[in-house]
């Protein structure tokens, strides 16, 4: 799943969205927190609704635009069985689609 949200990857505070993303990774789905800022970056944990998603298991997609994040999670689960693997290829730039690394 990719989650669109505020500025630096803020989302809701409201604890039933929190916990309904925490079921969520509880359950194996995947999540990548994307910016919907044109020049935006998320950077999980900078503030605390973040830093909330990053302890459940959200993960950080830095300055990877929605589309390109959709189009990564679809290859990366074509072509990988390893969920640590796709983890840590969705944190990471493949082809120039996030300009950094995240943190």
């Amino acid at each position: 799943m990719v989650l669109e949200t505020y500025g630096s990857g803020n989302s809701p505070s409201e604890s039933w969205f929190i916990k309904a993303m925490e079921a969520a990774v509880d359950r194996g789905i995947l999540i990548l927190n994307v910016s919907q800022c044109n020049g935006g970056r998320v950077i999980q944990g900078r503030y605390q609704t973040s830093m909330d998603l990053k302890r459940v298991g959200v993960l950080s997609g830095a300055d990877i635009t929605t589309e390109a994040a959709v189009t990564k999670m679809m290859f990366l689960l074509a072509n990988e069985s390893d969920e640590t693997e796709i983890k840590r290829k969705l944190m990471m730039p493949l082809a120039g689609e996030m300009s950094v690394l995240n943190q």
